[in-house]
């Protein structure tokens, strides 16, 4: 009825714009100068603006039209059902909510994958497995959509009573077939995990073998390492890490320090040199060992990032957080980071003590 009576009030809005148009474009003819040419092009710009404006508003009072209508006839159809067999209801609530959680997953994966670039392949690989559930789901959506209309319809033109014991049974069977599909969405969920676990196991493994590798040459290429991490992704792990374990994450922020000290410290030697060309030789030695240490420390720096990146993304993927293996990978940065954190202070220490040049 007010949609109705819209239509009208758009009509009369219309016919009284064109009218006023033709009068202010008479009245402009009289009282002004203008070339007739210039005063048809305005004319003519103003009614071609009212035509669109009015195809405009009748096209979105037909979709609100079309969309009460859908509306109303999803309603008579639940009210259909809940008649028949109310537990049918409780189901499709269910699958709907479960639909839009997969949808809102997956969003969540877009955003993830920009951020944690190092592990994209993994979060492909669980965007595509929420995406195929939800695939399956709203296709069971639909032929149960489909199937409730259908019953609707023959309710309302056939035997009341026969179609409604016809659609019981439907309804029953629509129940079940729904309820255990969502509890297939368990095996679903257990891949996810086990992908985002298997990486936790292979950042533990190389977490654990980190320090063994002590005689590795950090300045092979002769430049600094570039982190894998941007600074974006890096304030997120580290807020992580601090929720989860601030005694630890504290310890690890003076490993970035050291780094800092690391870079400052080989700036300071290659001015040296530039100012004592008979020393350089030397200084361009103890250049050397400060990359190898700023090298050392951001490599070290990264592999605890992939750990931390990796419980982290595990635990917000649906994960438990008493999985035995994040457990596991906890206590080896509890152990470790405080032993990278003293290796690399304890070169830095060393090496500040190593040289003499007399200008320190």
């Amino acid at each position: 009825m007010w949609l109705d009576l819209l239509h009208g009030l758009l009509w009369v809005i219309t016919l009284s714009a064109v009218l006023y148009t033709f009068i202010l474009a008479r009245r402009i003819r009289r009282n002004s100068s203008m070339p007739i040419e210039r005063l048809f092009v305005m004319t003519f710009s103003i009614l071609v603006a009212i035509a669109v404006a009015f195809v405009f508003l009748t096209e979105q009072l037909k979709d609100t039209d079309h969309d009460s209508q859908r509306g109303a006839a999803k309603m008579e159809h639940h009210d259909f059902v809940k008649q028949i067999y109310p537990p049918l209801i409780t189901a499709q609530n269910k699958l709907s909510h479960q639909i839009t959680q997969l949808h809102d997953l997956q969003k969540q994966i877009i955003k993830l994958r920009s951020t944690h670039p190092q592990q994209a392949e993994r979060l492909q690989f669980v965007y595509t497995q929420w995406l195929n559930e939800r695939k399956d789901l709203s296709q069971m959506k639909l032929m149960l959509d489909r199937s409730v209309r259908s019953a609707w319809i023959q309710h309302r033109t056939q035997d009341k009573a026969v179609i409604a014991s016809a659609f019981n049974r439907q309804a029953v069977d629509w129940e079940k077939i729904i309820s255990d599909r969502l509890e297939r969405l368990q095996d679903s969920q257990l891949k996810v995990n086990n992908a985002m676990l298997d990486n936790v196991m292979l950042q533990n493994r190389k977490l654990s073998r980190l320090r063994r590798s002590k005689n590795t040459n950090f300045a092979t290429s002769g430049a600094v390492y570039k982190s894998a991490f941007s600074p974006e992704t890096t304030q997120v792990l580290l807020e992580y890490f601090q929720e989860s374990d601030s005694n630890t994450a504290e310890t690890f922020a003076e490993m970035g320090n050291e780094i800092n000290i690391a870079s400052q410290r080989g700036r300071e030697v290659r001015n040296y040199a530039l100012e004592n060309p008979d020393l350089k030789p030397t200084l361009d030695k103890v250049t050397d060992n400060w990359l190898m240490l700023e090298n050392k420390s951001i490599s070290y720096r990264d592999q605890v990032l992939h750990a931390v990146q990796s419980t982290y993304l595990a635990v917000i993927l649906g994960t438990n957080k008493r999985d035995n293996q994040l457990i596991r990978l906890s206590k080896t940065l509890k152990e470790n980071v405080p032993a990278l954190y003293k290796e690399v202070k304890d070169a830095r220490q060393s090496l500040e003590k190593s040289y003499k040049t007399g200008l320190r």
